[in-house]
């Protein structure tokens, strides 16, 4: 059986085709375009679709264009996944955990399947987001951040006489001798101080227990360097929906 996933961001919507197997397709599209630019390049796989399954943290008006597309062009209703008080050993660690973004949870509970240690998951995205995970499954709660776009665009945006260079490349920690230098090496600091205060409050609630760090999100790959324990995983949401579907036997999603 064919399975199209989808996971719909706050820039971009990623998609991937897979069997039981294998991927066999993927791609993405900016958030603010229609879905039927996904026409062409799913037109050969059209027939063999049988389900699509969606994890989001777009708009309902989003949403429902997304709902729309898929019934139009597939004669299929997506299903998308929804936040749970836990799920398996994993245990939800918001106040109303219905406000957990979808995106975090699915990841939250694949990384945890993946590893057994504590663990922080960082999602390096329009927003960066650093999670806590006890070994045993329970969600401390998180942090969430502006990622390095927003970051820099609102000093461009804010700011009169502070030229830079808004494309932000590699991670340093240096200090800049330049201003767009500077400005790139404060993020990397203010970004790697976040996650340093993750790793501290998880060694001061499991001081003997292994760690493992989880680097996603399209942006992730330009830290690693700072950080190469880590492990990148970029299909951490897709593989948590994946996941998440998958075991759901008496879990209504």
């Amino acid at each position: 059986m064919v399975i199209l996933e989808f996971d719909l961001g706050n820039s971009r919507c990623k998609w991937r085709l897979r069997t039981d197997h294998e991927v066999v397709a993927r791609g993405h599209l900016l958030t603010a375009t229609h879905f039927n630019e996904l026409d062409i390049p799913l037109d050969l796989h059209r027939l063999s679709i049988k389900r699509v399954l969606c994890v989001s943290v777009v708009s309902e008006a989003k949403e429902r264009e997304m709902v729309a597309w898929c019934e139009s062009f597939l004669g299929i209703t997506p299903e998308f996944a929804r936040v749970a008080p836990a799920f398996g050993k994993v245990v939800n660690g918001y106040v109303e955990p219905s406000t957990l973004g979808a995106d975090r949870w699915v990841g939250i509970v694949c990384a945890h399947n993946r590893f057994h240690n504590s663990l922080i998951l960082v999602s390096f995205g329009t927003a960066i987001t650093v999670d806590l995970i006890l070994r045993g499954g329970r969600h401390l709660g998180g942090f969430i951040a502006p990622g390095i776009n927003l970051m820099l665009s609102s000093l461009v945006n804010g700011t009169c006489r502070v030229a830079i260079d808004e494309f932000f490349s590699v991670a340093s920690l240096q200090p800049g001798i330049a201003t767009s230098g500077a400005v790139h090496s404060a993020v990397t600091a203010m970004l790697m101080g976040l996650v340093g205060n993750g790793i501290t409050q998880l060694q001061k609630m499991e001081p003997e227990s292994k760690m493992d760090i989880v680097f996603t999100g399209g942006d992730a790959g330009k830290f690693l360097s700072l950080y190469p324990e880590a492990q990148f995983l970029p299909d951490l949401t897709l593989d948590g929906l994946s996941y998440v579907f998958n075991n759901s036997k008496n879990t209504e999603q």
